[in-house]
């Protein structure tokens, strides 16, 4: 589904689920397409603050990740926290982070974060964006997918005590993305809003085997008056 965005959450989730912690964790990414080939990504990560100051002093566990193999998720996971890496992880001739914001409020850490693309081909090819594919059609019009990489909860053999963990520390998780195409939605797996405007939302209280699947997620929009 989502690289930078899930992926990233769900790394988040397993480090929890490693240290003991609880309290839901929640996603928003909001992505507008536009004509001339480039984007606007936004994210909006909100994590419990008791959650927040335990990943804080993890820096040992985190690092252990990190001589395992670990790294590249490991440094998805630093850059919500940090506006310096988040901006050289946001960084490079086609992608530029505008706006970084950390705010507190009824206990809860949230981060709000703005990229803009100039050209959205090659700023997916960075995979920065996340697992996203933009391939024109055979009758001119465009497709824009993502699919959701393997996770550590994918392959983990959890336990039943770990499982009852699991299901607690994602108590109240949802996980939400919008999508605005810069011309009439053709197709789409998503609910659509309007012609232009799709989400999807994924909620850990009604189905939370989408933490270990690979959800559809695809939106077909017109050709006409659009260059990628």
């Amino acid at each position: 589904m989502i690289n930078a965005t899930t992926k990233t959450l769900l790394t988040l989730l397993t480090l929890l689920l490693l240290l003991g912690a609880t309290g839901c964790i929640e996603m928003e990414q909001r992505i507008l397409l536009r004509a001339d080939g480039g984007a606007e990504f936004g994210f909006h990560y909100s994590i419990p603050m008791d959650s927040y100051e335990l990943l804080q002093e993890s820096q040992a566990i985190i690092q252990d990740w990190q001589d395992q193999g670990a790294g590249n998720a490991m440094k998805d996971l630093n850059w919500i926290f940090n506006e310096k890496l988040a901006r050289k992880y946001f960084s490079g001739e086609n992608i530029r982070l505008r706006h970084y914001w950390i705010t507190e409020k009824e206990g809860r850490r949230h981060v709000r974060l703005i990229c803009e693309v100039r050209n959205l081909r090659r700023a997916l090819r960075t995979g920065k964006l996340g697992d996203f594919r933009l391939v024109k059609t055979k009758d001119g019009n465009y497709r824009f997918s993502a699919e959701l990489v393997r996770t550590q909860l994918m392959d983990a053999n959890l336990s039943k005590e770990d499982t009852e963990l699991l299901r607690e520390i994602t108590r109240g998780m949802v996980i939400q993305l919008y999508v605005q195409t810069p011309s009439r939605i053709l197709d789409t797996s998503g609910a659509q809003l309007d012609g232009r405007r799709v989400v999807w939302r994924f909620d850990a209280d009604e189905d939370w085997w989408f933490l270990f699947e690979s959800p559809k997620v695809f939106v077909t929009f017109s050709g006409d008056g659009v260059e990628f």
